[in-house]
């Protein structure tokens, strides 16, 4: 369960998915029918009410400064609410948590489920004027697989090959059928210019630390460590219902600690806070009059897993033990005033369930 935090003036204090929804809420096409699997259902709507009139700035709260700006190998958060919203994704989650089409407009598999094909776009752009072409979604994907890149390059594992046999269609050779591999790559792979990403003797080395080459609805246009990071609304972009995501502006703004950034919500100086807030101090604000508490289902879940290479948690009863040992109700009520619920050791969030 997510809980969010909103003033009685209207500014609203949610975690970073739902900040993120707020921007691309404007930049998701209608949907043609071509969706399938979930997504993290009940960000958007609680998204909607921060929105509110379009234009103006987003001022968003974060702790950490961006530490890379390659989006294949980003690690932190801050890196990641950063670069999503300057490379784009084949796909996006709508309001009821499905993926829909963003760059891609359509998919599918072979019947025997040994290959697997992509289309995208053809109205795309880098911000060099270059085209963005299948062959960019090709070298990404086979740039994650052959350095092992980020989170992506566990999703993967069936894959083969890929090959753009034209500007607007990828296909996938697999070694084993993976009913879960378009979906992951569609919504969890950002795509990168191969003709920027290419010239590097490596792609996980490449720091892309200045003259951003992007195709997102933000360019990042000012950053200043351990201060701000401005992203400017990208005109007539394709993926925006309008031509244009429904604020000008969005500035991360860096805080020492959420102590700091609650006092500056409190003040007016921040709409949102990116990072998730300890349950102690969503407790302490929920008491403020000033403030309007909601909660959102999370497509997020914590767990414990045991290193089953080591002794004695190679022995299956030692394990049985220990679950059977953990107070979880004393997890939820107390370690997170009650701000939570349980999986009951699914691998799946409770949203979906």
């Amino acid at each position: 369960m997510r809980v969010g935090i909103r003033t009685r003036a209207g500014r609203t204090s949610v975690v970073a998915a739902a900040a993120v929804a707020v921007l691309m809420a404007a930049c998701t096409p209608s949907d043609p029918d071509a969706a399938d699997d979930g997504g993290d259902a009940g960000d958007a709507p609680a998204a909607e009410d921060t929105a509110g009139a379009e234009g103006g700035e987003l001022h968003i709260g974060t702790t950490a400064d961006v530490v890379n700006y390659n989006p294949l190998v980003g690690n932190s958060r801050t890196d990641t609410w950063v670069t999503n919203l300057m490379y784009p994704a084949m796909m996006t989650l709508n309001a009821d948590g499905e993926k829909v089409p963003a760059l891609a407009t359509d998919w599918g598999y072979a019947e025997d489920g040994l290959s697997a094909w992509i289309e995208i776009r053809d109205d795309m752009e880098w911000t060099d004027g270059e085209p963005l072409t299948a062959q960019d979604v090709a070298f990404t994907i086979t740039a994650v697989q052959e350095e092992g890149l980020g989170t992506v390059a566990g999703m993967i594992g069936a894959l083969e090959s890929a090959e753009a046999v034209s500007d607007t269609r990828v296909e996938f050779t697999l070694t084993r059928p993976d009913g879960a591999f378009l979906n992951s790559i569609g919504f969890w792979m950002p795509i990168v210019p191969a003709h920027v990403f290419g010239e590097a003797e490596s792609v996980g080395d490449f720091a892309n630390d200045s003259d951003w080459v992007s195709a997102g609805p933000f360019v990042l246009t000012e950053v200043e460590r351990g201060q701000r990071y401005v992203l400017e609304a990208v005109d007539d972009y394709p993926l925006a219902e309008d031509g244009r995501a429904k604020v000008d502006r969005v500035v991360y703004r860096v805080y020492p600690d959420v102590n700091t950034q609650v006092l500056a919500l409190r003040s007016g100086e921040l709409d949102l806070i990116a990072n998730a807030l300890p349950p102690s101090m969503v407790n302490e604000i929920t008491g403020d009059e000033s403030l309007e508490t909601y909660s959102v289902p999370s497509l997020g879940w914590a767990h414990m897993q045991y290193n089953m290479r080591r002794e004695p948690l190679d022995r299956l009863e030692i394990r049985q033990a220990l679950a059977h040992a953990v107070d979880y109700e004393a997890i939820r009520q107390v370690v997170l005033g009650g701000n939570a619920v349980s999986a009951n050791s699914s691998v799946l969030t409770p949203t979906f369930l």
